[in-house]
């Protein structure tokens, strides 16, 4: 999975929760779960670029 692939779905599932109105509310654990994830993948992809600078 990648940041721009996580970023599309937090894009539509906020779009979801907008039209929902106050039923957009139970939404709110799947957004928070991709957010976490969108997270995660960014601070393992800076890591791995920390890692890369080492080499230079």
């Amino acid at each position: 999975m990648s940041v721009e692939v996580l970023e599309k779905h937090l894009d539509r599932l906020a779009l979801a929760i907008d039209r929902a109105g106050k039923r957009g509310a139970m939404y709110l654990p799947i957004y928070e779960r991709i957010e976490a994830k969108l997270e995660e993948l960014r601070a393992t992809e800076a890591r791995m670029e920390r890692a890369r600078q080492r080499l230079k």
